[in-house]
């Protein structure tokens, strides 16, 4: 049995709300609705009162957006979860800054995974950090990135990332300061979060940023040189791709 799950959902439009109300009811009867709210002024006051476990919380609203309201609750101890129609600038900035997210209208499995990942979340307490990640990240396009690590949060901008190589289902970091970050998340998942046209795939299991290649091997055509100073085997089967990728960033 888990424990119950004190949560507000706040969001303009009836539907919506009636909709997530209807299916957390019939599929997740850990999750207690304990109030809901249809502007920013009534959220704040809502959250500071009843103090929540979990938001569910719609970007745009009629007094402002859901960014208002986060940075105006005084009360802080909660998680989370966006709820939004369309925002792609958002959505991105979002997975960089360790939020879940839901799209309209919301699909029961996706709401599943989203709570699953709430139960696993083992850092309580991040929501000040990672809103004020995701505070820049909305205004500068996504500099920074949160990595959640096995006991704690890490902030890393994205240019002083050198290159990412997969450790079985965990990332390690490799930053130009010679400091490691190891990620719980897999290789997969930074593949597809960070710009295809700043990085590119050495191997399966390697991620380079192209900012820092030095020099495209000429006597052993299999490896890359970085301004750090590493070497980097690039395989055969990502050579092309490579070489393109660099040419196309060294355009730019």
């Amino acid at each position: 049995m888990y424990d119950q799950i004190k949560t507000i959902i706040i969001d303009d439009e009836p539907s919506n709300v009636q909709l997530l109300k209807s299916l957390l009811d019939k599929n997740f009867p850990n999750v207690h609705v304990i109030g809901t709210a249809a502007n920013v002024a009534d959220g704040i006051a809502l959250t500071d009162r009843l103090q929540p476990d979990l938001l569910f919380l719609d970007i745009s609203l009629p007094d402002g957006d859901g960014f208002d309201l986060l940075r105006g609750v005084k009360f802080r101890s909660f998680e989370v979860i966006f709820v939004t129609g369309h925002n792609s600038q958002a959505l991105h900035a979002f997975e960089f800054s360790a939020f879940d997210y839901l799209l309209k209208p919301i699909d029961c499995d996706e709401l599943h995974t989203a709570l699953l990942r709430y139960r696993n979340l083992k850092l309580r307490n991040t929501t000040s950090l990672r809103l004020e990640v995701l505070d820049e990240n909305l205004r500068n396009q996504c500099k920074k990135l949160i990595i959640p690590c096995s006991n704690m949060l890490d902030v890393v901008p994205i240019d002083v990332i050198s290159y990412l190589e997969a450790i079985e289902t965990s990332t390690n970091f490799h930053l130009s300061n010679q400091k490691n970050v190891v990620a719980v998340k897999p290789l997969n998942y930074y593949s597809k979060l960070l710009d295809e046209k700043s990085f590119a795939k050495a191997h399966s299991n390697c991620l380079v940023n192209l900012q820092y290649v030095k020099r495209l091997g000429r006597i052993k055509r299999d490896t890359v040189l970085l301004k750090t100073g590493e070497e980097i085997e690039v395989a055969v089967h990502y050579r092309n791709a490579f070489r393109q990728a660099l040419k196309n960033f060294s355009a730019s």
